[in-house]
């Protein structure tokens, strides 16, 4: 986990890549349990980058909380499988995507900073459906 205070220009970007070159996907602390607990140090308007390979059904509660709490999530999910994890991204994108979180996926083999530098379209919104 990293939590990494506001900055200006140039600086954020070295104190980002810098965070994310030393990173490791190790911890026992859930990504839910992980924003409950942080999402209280960011004031309503934030935005939240959350990077994460997870597959599992509490992730998208995860956005949907940090949505509630008057925050702008981004997600950048990981294609887990392309890496040797479980499938099950593209059903979970769709579900973060009901919630109109911008999202990003990055597969293993992915040039990141192509995958990351295109603009985000306009989120879905949740829509009556008939």
């Amino acid at each position: 986990m990293a939590l990494i205070p506001p900055d200006r220009g140039g600086r954020q970007l070295g104190k980002i890549l810098e965070s994310l070159a030393m990173l490791k996907a190790e911890g026992e602390t859930p990504l839910r349990g992980m924003v409950e607990t942080q999402a209280r140090h960011l004031p309503r308007g934030s935005t939240a980058i959350l990077i994460t390979p997870s597959v599992h059904k509490d992730t998208v509660l995860v956005f949907d909380f940090l949505s509630r709490r008057g925050l702008r999530p981004v997600a950048i999910i990981l294609e887990a499988a392309s890496f040797g994890g479980e499938p099950g991204t593209p059903d979970l994108i769709d579900q973060i995507r009901l919630l109109g979180v911008p999202i990003r996926r990055v597969s293993n083999g992915d040039d990141i900073s192509q995958s990351l530098s295109i603009e985000f379209s306009e989120p879905i919104k949740n829509e009556t459906l008939e």
